[in-house]
């Protein structure tokens, strides 16, 4: 690749083409010399990357995932340890798999993910947002995490899913298991019951779910 520096005394400016993940990538970093003043490090990135190159970064999604996607990821950290992360990813060229709820994306399918994560010191405290559009299948959502980055709750402010249209919240409870609420207009049940039905052996995870809907389809 070719990148330029740019050196002062106060801090240092990066930018250019690299190849991460075995993809070129477009790349522009900032670093600030000066503590306790803005931001200390930002980081920009525009790549192609598979479920290969996901996997390096510590999200396995080989058995679900095929093709590519374009993806940016923009990283802001500050002196005190919090860092800000914004992914935009263009789903177009790439295949996902949701067996859980009978569901599949092909690759000649549009899509797009949104999201904005903070962490501290590199643990996730906060999903600030989510957005979720593929096919037939749209999400919005925020979510929390306990100190030690754990998944607590999400809250769901919008499934669209097949028929169903509804909201609702994900909870984890004390003895392991969760708890899933959604209510709206319409919620049909049959593509995870029918994923259930093809699933050889029955998932030890406690769910406990509650339903508010004016049509609720078995």
């Amino acid at each position: 690749g070719e990148l330029e520096l740019d050196l002062t005394g106060t801090g240092m400016k990066v930018s250019g083409t690299a190849t991460i993940l075995g993809a070129r990538a477009q790349v522009r970093v900032e670093e600030n010399f000066v503590e306790g003043t803005g931001i200390r490090t930002r980081e920009w990135i525009k790549t192609q990357i598979g479920p290969v190159g996901l996997a390096d970064l510590g999200f396995d999604l080989r058995e679900r995932m095929t093709g590519t996607t374009e993806a940016t990821v923009d990283r802001e950290t500050t002196w005190a340890g919090e860092t800000l992360l914004s992914i935009e990813a263009d789903l177009g060229s790439t295949g996902f798999k949701v067996p859980e709820l009978n569901w599949e994306k092909h690759e000649d399918t549009a899509g797009v993910v949104r999201a904005e994560l903070t962490l501290s010191n590199g643990v996730p405290q906060l999903l600030r947002s989510l957005e979720f559009i593929a096919g037939e299948m749209a999400v919005n959502a925020s979510a929390d995490f306990d100190g030690k980055g754990v998944f607590q709750t999400a809250d769901i402010s919008q499934l669209r899913f097949g028929r169903t249209r509804a909201a609702g919240r994900v909870e984890r409870l004390q003895d392991a298991g969760w708890r899933a609420t959604l209510s709206g207009p319409v919620i049909d049940l049959t593509p995870v019951l029918a994923a259930r039905d093809d699933t050889e052996q029955a998932s030890e995870l406690h769910i406990e779910a509650r339903f508010f809907a004016d049509e609720l389809i078995l």
